[in-house]
């Protein structure tokens, strides 16, 4: 049967844009960084509906030559990226009207449905990709499943020598080294707190190589009231994030022992009041996006050898590296 997709493309309050405009519109080897993620939503067997955030009119303007199997919607944008979030879930109801009350849609058939949500600049996304996080999710058990990749996934495409690249902030944990995805599945109708309190707090502090987001994020931590154990693993995260990014090997495995992700989990979700996860990726194309102007300058001079790379890691074939 499938699920609905919903992709975020606004570019008002929260929205990070390149070149003073919406990443949506920018273009990539003649074609807007927007229909990369839709082509590859459009191919995936477990996605039957598309569902666009933004500004409607201008995104169906742009996209008028491009043809899609699927049944595309286009949804006006709110002003700010966690309203399209969430009233683009709830839009992904047939029965929905914009500003009515998302409890009356509880009584529906599909009140328990799940929607994926993507952003609008992932211009190596595959459909294999979309397949395997939604296949892979624990969807019965979770009302919120965050996407994460591996490091090893990520090490051919980051900046090295002279070759050109990206530079990421990873959470580090003892079993594993990850980097937050773009995407993530929601049951719309069970996250009233959590869509409208939380997950825009969340979000905001999503850029941990700046210091304001780590002591904005730590602040918040605070106000929620988490204890000394939260505080813990706070310590320990941040330390090993930044031994990480300085390649201070000994440090980060130092600190990273005392922490695993599970154990992040399992007590964050209580305070959250929502039962949420994270699901694993099995490619580097839900994590490597336009952020700036000088990202999508590397998607210019790397993209046809980052996709055969990408396409031997979905193989199996690639060797990716054992020691980082």
């Amino acid at each position: 049967m499938g699920i609905d997709a919903l992709v975020l493309a606004g570019d008002r309050k929260g929205a990070r844009l390149l070149y003073g405009g919406n990443k949506a519109f920018l273009m990539l080897r003649g074609k807007p960084l927007l229909s990369y993620v839709l082509s590859a939503l459009d191919r995936a067997e477990e996605i039957r509906s598309i569902h666009i955030a933004g500004p409607k009119d201008r995104i169906r303007k742009l996209l008028f030559e491009f043809q899609y199997s699927k049944p595309v919607s286009y949804i006006d944008q709110g002003e700010t990226i966690f309203q399209n979030l969430w009233f683009g879930a709830l839009h992904t109801f047939p029965e929905y009207e914009r500003g009515a009350d998302y409890k009356t849609l509880s009584h529906l058939p599909e009140a328990d449905k799940v929607v994926l949500a993507t952003t609008c600049d992932m211009p190596m996304l595959e459909p294999a990709e979309i397949d395997a996080f939604i296949r892979q999710s624990p969807i019965p058990d979770y009302d919120l499943i965050f996407g994460v990749t591996r490091k090893e996934l990520l090490l051919p495409f980051l900046h090295r020598d002279h070759q050109p690249g990206f530079s990421f902030a990873y959470f580090c944990f003892r079993d594993q080294i990850i980097r937050h995805a773009n995407v993530f599945l929601l049951r719309p109708l069970q996250l009233g707190f959590v869509m409208e309190e939380i997950i825009p707090m969340i979000y905001s502090f999503r850029y941990q190589k700046q210091w304001r987001n780590i002591f904005g994020s730590l602040r918040y931590i605070l106000s929620l009231g988490i204890g000394p154990r939260g505080l813990w693993y706070f310590m320990w995260l941040q330390t090993a994030k930044s031994a990480d990014l300085r390649d201070h090997r000994k440090l980060r495995d130092w600190a990273r022992k005392h922490i695993t992700l599970q154990k992040v989990l399992d007590y964050v979700q209580p305070i959250m009041q929502t039962r949420f996860t994270a699901q694993e990726t099995i490619g580097p194309g839900t994590t490597l996006d336009a952020d700036s102007e000088e990202d999508l300058a590397v998607f210019e001079q790397t993209y046809d050898r980052w996709k055969e790379i990408q396409t031997q890691i979905l193989e199996g074939k690639y060797p990716l590296p054992k020691d980082f």
